[in-house]
């Protein structure tokens, strides 16, 4: 009786402590999955979207300003080469990034889909434009288009003139893809629409 009661008491003890070997794999994933995700997080936060992760969300890749070479007519502009913070325009509610939320600063608050704000500054934050002459500008009749706050460093504002006739910094430029940005900033969808652009 004795000699019989032992195999099935080493298969019980056997059977508890793979159990509670899986269940510390288990909670070992779980850790560093969290881990991961904060530091995901603080990378978002301070740098902007690296290269992988642009390419997850289906944006190109961030990267340095592109200086414009005299006498170039067609280049591409990097409006948006530091992490933007928030977006004010005229008679619009501003954009702006709270913690992880990105919100229309309306009363109440909006609170928009934050993938698609993310894809959004990953299409639109290099752009395609025609440089022109400083004397194409009118500044007299220059508006601005938008107050751009990044997360260091001062505002910057994009001004414009007509429908593409655009300055930002030092550069006088053309582009419709910048034109069909503005436009699309005015869509983006709420927090509870699921995105596929």
């Amino acid at each position: 009786m004795v000699g019989g009661s032992n195999p099935s008491g080493r298969a019980i003890f056997t059977q508890v402590v793979f159990v509670r070997l899986t269940y510390l794999v288990k909670l070992n994933f779980l850790l560093l999955a969290f881990l991961g995700v904060i530091f995901l997080m603080s990378k978002l936060r301070s740098n902007g979207m690296g290269e992988g992760i642009a390419a997850f969300f289906g944006g190109p890749a961030p990267g340095k300003i592109v200086r414009v070479a005299p006498g170039s007519v067609t280049t591409t502009l990097d409006w948006c080469d530091t992490r933007i913070s928030a977006i004010e325009r005229e008679g619009a509610p501003t954009l702006r990034q709270v913690k992880l939320k990105w919100l229309w600063e309306t009363t109440p608050p909006q609170e928009l889909n934050f993938i698609a704000v993310e894809k959004w500054f990953g299409r639109n934050c290099k752009v395609k434009v025609e440089r022109l002459a400083p004397d194409r500008f009118d500044e007299a009749s220059q508006k601005p288009a938008m107050l751009v706050h990044f997360i260091k460093g001062p505002a910057e504002t994009l001004f414009r003139v007509g429908e593409d006739l655009f300055k930002w910094r030092q550069e006088i430029f053309r582009s419709s893809e910048l034109k069909e940005a503005l436009v699309d900033l005015e869509n983006l969808p709420d927090h509870g629409t699921r995105t596929t652009r």
